[in-house]
């Protein structure tokens, strides 16, 4: 007799996170085969980058870690020892190799013998992360004071008033416009966002 993964979950049995992993591998490769998916569109290569050293190919989502991994990709393929900040601020003008450079032959082998590499982090864990960088610290960085003033400004004065509630309550006050939190908890500030 069969135990679903639900009976599993719930009835107490662990399952090692191979086993997980593995069933859910079996579930997408019998969709794939019964369905008659075939790679004949390549609508996302931009979004992979490609390292020929190590036969990887990275899928880029941003909010995941993404600068951590590319970091980690160029230090490797290009023997260098440059950390995340440094890649922050280049990250642009660095030399990565995506999926978009290859034609459609070169893009079905690399995909059918190459290493795929995904990271995945819980969606609200990515939204909060997005929130903290382009408004909690970006009003200190780069241009995004003028990308984002108004917003930055009409949040400003709707917060203000329900800010000045809940310091009293929490017994610390923070300043939207990059400023630390003058708390001794810093994730009690952040909780509000």
């Amino acid at each position: 007799m069969e135990v679903s993964s639900v009976e599993l979950l719930h009835g107490g049995n662990e399952r090692t996170n191979e086993y997980i992993q593995a069933e859910r591998m079996a579930v997408l490769k019998s969709y794939c085969r019964n369905n008659g998916t075939r790679y004949t569109e390549f609508p996302t290569r931009r979004r992979f980058v490609v390292s020929e050293k190590y036969k990887v190919l990275y899928c880029q989502v941003f909010k995941t870690g993404s600068t951590t991994t590319l970091t980690i990709l160029h230090n490797l393929e290009h023997d260098e020892r440059r950390n995340t900040h440094d890649m922050r601020v280049m990250l642009d003008d660095l030399p990565f190799k995506r999926l978009n450079t290859y034609s459609d032959e070169q893009v079905r082998l690399r995909l059918k013998t190459y290493t795929k590499l995904i990271i995945v982090r819980n969606p609200l864990e990515r939204l909060a992360s997005a929130w903290e960088d382009k408004f909690y610290y970006a009003p200190s960085r780069f241009g995004y004071r003028k990308q984002y003033h108004s917003m930055l400004e009409t949040l400003s004065s709707n917060t203000s008033k329900t800010q000045a509630k809940s310091s009293k309550r929490r017994g610390c006050t923070s300043d939207l416009h990059g400023g630390a939190p003058q708390s001794s908890s810093m994730e009690v500030a952040r909780a509000d966002l």
